[in-house]
């Protein structure tokens, strides 16, 4: 369920099971909200990144935000548009963990590949996260050991209740990869759009 048909962009919220909604944080066109966390433990404490700007953090359940962008790389985050990506861990008698990855243009214009950061103060400070090898990224971004279960999940033998159970049953594979070529020609103007933006992803 969304809000019906409006021209106010941002972070909205429903009490009500989405029958009426509120607009909580509003920001322009080009910079629409694209991840919210909540604290898992505090409901009231929420973060949310928008595009090309900044990432910000609620105390009060949304009615005021506040940027928490010290410590991260300063860059012209609206240049190619950074997109900035953000999870949250809070085990039981532990300190609130904040993740952010993202990728961004430096302040002289150089593109800088992706990186994933981590806050152990709500925001307030963050640090860089080794980058890892091929095989350990995705563990170094959770700070966990590497296991073979992570290359072996399709062997698990947990029920999975999802619309991708049968997908989670297969090895990695590679049949997919280029199975978006069957739409380039519709995806034209979003090429135009990105310019070199992929290549220099690529690089």
């Amino acid at each position: 369920m969304t809000p019906a048909d409006h021209s106010r962009l941002g972070i909205w919220e429903s009490k009500n099971g989405a029958q009426t909604w509120k607009l909580l944080k509003e920001v322009t066109e080009a910079n629409g909200a694209t991840d919210l966390e909540m604290d898992p433990q505090n409901p009231n404490v929420l973060f949310a990144s928008f595009w090309g700007d900044k990432i910000y953090k609620s105390t009060n359940g949304g009615a005021s935000w506040t940027p928490i962008m010290n410590g991260l790389p300063a860059g012209d985050y609206a240049a190619v548009p950074t997109r900035f990506a953000l999870s949250t861990s809070h085990p039981a008698g532990n300190s609130l963990v904040l993740y952010a990855g993202f990728d961004w243009v430096d302040l002289t214009g150089a593109h800088r590949a992706s990186r994933v950061f981590r806050s152990n103060d709500g925001g307030a400070n963050w640090s860089v996260l080794p980058l890892g090898t091929a095989q350990d990224r995705v563990l170094d971004y959770c700070g966990l050991e590497f296991e073979s279960a992570c290359v072996e999940f399709h062997r698990t033998e947990r029920k999975v209740n999802s619309a991708s159970a049968e997908q989670v049953r297969q090895p990695i594979y590679r049949e997919g990869v280029d199975q978006w070529r069957h739409y380039e020609p519709w995806l034209v103007t979003l090429r135009d759009a990105l310019g070199d933006a992929l290549a220099r992803y690529l690089e």
